[in-house]
């Protein structure tokens, strides 16, 4: 019954009053602090605009997203071109390169040569089926944890869109970390 302009404002009205309340996902908050503790570079890249970024976790700011530190891009984040936003690649990539920049810059003060991580090289952590389609066309590997009502939806589809590009976790408490050779400390280069 609404027009799309109604629609957005009433969404709009009901996220205000909802997202001071968002919590991690079970396991996010651990992966995070498992992955700074062995140093394991991480990047976030979210559809979701600044101030609606800013709504949805400053209250989680001390659980965690201070570990992605400068290397956090939203969809309004100018490198991203108009309409380049998920499903298409951009938006990966874009926080990739901002953390080879740090760690190329850091290799160079420190005299030392560093090799970009590549694409293929990265996990993708999603929830939401263009931030999969996203990170598949960025080359990565892909850990999708779906709402389970969105696995209704799919109906079985879910498998076919993942293909060999990853794998469909029901929570992140489930993420096999040696399987991703995340269970050994990082070096630098």
């Amino acid at each position: 019954p609404y027009t799309p302009d109604e629609l957005f404002q009433e969404t709009s009205r009901r996220q205000k009053k909802l997202w001071h309340k968002t919590e991690f996902m079970p396991g996010a908050a651990e992966l995070l602090a498992h992955l700074a503790e062995h140093n394991i570079p991480i990047a976030l890249a979210t559809s979701s605009h600044r101030m609606n970024f800013t709504l949805k976790t400053n209250h989680l700011n001390k659980g965690g997203f201070e570990l992605f530190g400068d290397h956090i891009v939203v969809g309004d984040d100018p490198r991203i071109p108009a309409g380049r936003g998920k499903p298409h690649p951009d938006i990966w990539l874009v926080a990739l390169e901002s953390l080879n920049a740090e760690h190329r810059a850091a290799a160079a003060a420190a005299g030392r040569t560093f090799t970009d991580i590549k694409p293929e090289e990265c996990l993708v952590f999603e929830d939401g089926l263009p931030g999969v389609t996203a990170g598949k066309a960025a080359g990565a590997t892909v850990i999708w944890v779906p709402d389970a009502r969105a696995l209704k939806v799919l109906n079985g589809r879910e498998v076919d869109i993942i293909g060999d590009s990853g794998e469909i976790l029901e929570s992140l408490v489930h993420l096999d970390k040696a399987k991703y050779g995340l269970d050994k400390p990082r070096t630098t280069q």
